[in-house]
């Protein structure tokens, strides 16, 4: 049960992030010299999003499934990167933007491709130190 909690405590608190940030009518964002770097934030912000979308879905759903874990990846990320679009679009000062929805979702898709190539590398390094186990 307290693994169940701790899988899902940073998906929570960080939702709520997304959604208190998405009502501030004036958010300023530091200026990264390109015209395109709110797309770039609203990537780096899914992908945070996606590490911990997929901390929950293996550790509090315990989802192994490879199809039904992108599945609801995807599902789960793309619709809550949509209502925090439409939030936006009842915040003063903010608007709904098909564009960063975009960015959310290349967000997502990194970090699914990212923790994907992590899981790889740690199961790899798992197996070769079961296989050292057995020969000692």
């Amino acid at each position: 049960m307290l693994r169940k909690i701790i899988a899902t405590l940073p998906l929570v608190l960080y939702s709520l992030f997304i959604i208190y940030l998405s009502s501030q009518s004036n958010l300023s964002v530091p200026n990264l010299g390109f015209d395109w770097q709110d797309k770039v934030i609203h990537a780096g912000a899914f992908f945070m999003y996606g590490i911990f979308l997929r901390i929950f879905l293996v550790g509090a759903l315990e989802i192994h499934s490879r199809k039904a874990h992108i599945l609801l990846f995807f599902a789960v990320g793309c619709i809550f990167a949509a209502s925090d679009e439409v939030h936006q679009y009842y915040v003063e000062g903010r608007s709904c933007d098909f564009y960063d929805w975009v960015a959310d979702t290349v967000g997502l898709a990194l970090s699914l491709a990212v923790t994907k190539r992590i899981m790889v590398v740690t199961e790899g390094k798992r197996s070769i130190f079961a296989k050292n186990k057995e020969h000692q």
